[in-house]
Formats: structure tokens, C-alpha cells, sequence
């Protein structure tokens, strides 16, 4: 079975993505086309993954959303940005990212993440929506592999220290 990810070219990920800035949204500017997915899994929205064998699915599109954004609680969230700029891998001079400011080279990073990482370089297990509402119901939604998580987190914690950056430089 061929496994494709490309860039996304539909209006619902362009519009997500002109939402936020490149660097936080890896996954919304992809999309995987399998022949589960034949149209795309529209940057995650439709692939259901679970992150423990217990708990209930969702989207991958809003793993990383929640990854990203674990909290809506405002305070909280400044809380642990703080918290990561003072991370000594986080530091400006260990964010060799930032020595290209381009969106162009910001949208070909958040690519090279989500096919490489975010779809496993096309063989990420996941089960399709198949037309569900959402991802709760849809039972055969696989665990994600082991370190994950952990993974992600590490990448979403990246991702918004560069965000931080790159908007205090722009």
C-alpha cells in the first residue's frame, strides 16, 4: 500500500495555518493519503489515535493541538513558557533555528516534523474517522507508539520557544 504525505492545499489547513504562526502547527500543514485516506486525512483531522491503551481517541490533529496548548488556563500557560526559556536547551543560543526567519523556511521545518515525526514518515497507525463524528467513537483507534508522546511534547515545547523568538525578533 503506498503511503503519501504532501503539503496541504485544501481551505480548511491554509485557514488554520494563516490562524497561527508556522512554527506552531507542524501537523496542519500536512496531509497523509493512503488508501484509507484517499482524499487526505485534512492535516490530521480524520487519522484516530489513542495515547494509552485506555483512553478514549482522538484526532491526531488535536493530539498536537492539545501537546501544544495543554491548558486554557492563560496564567498556566505563561507559567510554563516561562518555565521552558529558562530550560538551558531552550536558550537562544541553542535555537539554531533562528538564524533563518523566512516563512518559507519555517513552513519546510514544520513539514520535514510532521512527515518525519507527527506521520512516522507515512507509517503512523491510526484508524480512520470514517465518517463518525468524531474520534470517540471510532473503537479500533490504535495506541501511538512508544516515546511518542514524549517526543511530541519535547517538539511542541521547541516549537513554541521559536515561536516566542522568532516574534520578538520580527
Amino acid at each position: 500500500m503506498e503511503r503519501r504525505i504532501t503539503e496541504s492545499c485544501d481551505n480548511h489547513d491554509r485557514q488554520q495555518a494563516e490562524m497561527k504562526t508556522d512554527r506552531e502547527s507542524a501537523p496542519t500543514l500536512c496531509s497523509l493519503f493512503t488508501i484509507d485516506y484517499t482524499k487526505g486525512d485534512r492535516g490530521g483531522n480524520e487519522i484516530c489515535v489513542r495515547v494509552t491503551h485506555t483512553a478514549q481517541p482522538m484526532d491526531l490533529h488535536r493530539f498536537w493541538d492539545d501537546v501544544i496548548t495543554s491548558s486554557s488556563n492563560l496564567t498556566r500557560l505563561r507559567n510554563e513558557a516561562t518555565a521552558l526559556r529558562s530550560h538551558q536547551e531552550f536558550q537562544r543560543s541553542q535555537l539554531t533555528e533562528l538564524a533563518s526567519t523566512g516563512f518559507e523556511t519555517w513552513a519546510k521545518e514544520s513539514f520535514e516534523i510532521a512527515t518525519k515525526f507527527a506521520y512516522q514518515n507515512g507509517k503512523l497507525s491510526g484508524a480512520p474517522k470514517a465518517g463518525n463524528r468524531n474520534c470517540t467513537t471510532v473503537t479500533s483507534a490504535p495506541k501511538l507508539p512508544i516515546g511518542y508522546v514524549v517526543v511530541a511534547k519535547h517538539i511542541a515545547d521547541r516549537r513554541m520557544i521559536l515561536t516566542d523568538t522568532a516574534w520578538r525578533i520580527c
